[in-house]
C-alpha cells in the first residue's frame, strides 16, 4: 500500500492489539511510510483498555 501513496488507514473490527512488536497495523505503516495514520475501530469493550495497558 505505501508503494501506491497509501497513508490513511481505516482499520474496521480491529480487536484486541497484538502484543508483540511489529504486529499492529500502526507499526507497519510506520516502518513502510513514517508518516502514515490510523484509524482503529471496534465494538469489543476490552480493546481500549487493552490497548493502553500496552
Amino acid at each position: 500500500m505505501a508503494g501506491r501513496g497509501i497513508r490513511q488507514i481505516l482499520d474496521l473490527g480491529a480487536g484486541k492489539p497484538k502484543t508483540q512488536a511489529g504486529n499492529n497495523v500502526h507499526e507497519i505503516l510506520g516502518e513502510t511510510t513514517g508518516d502514515g495514520s490510523v484509524v482503529y475501530v471496534g465494538k469489543d469493550p476490552r480493546a481500549h483498555p487493552h490497548a493502553r495497558a500496552i
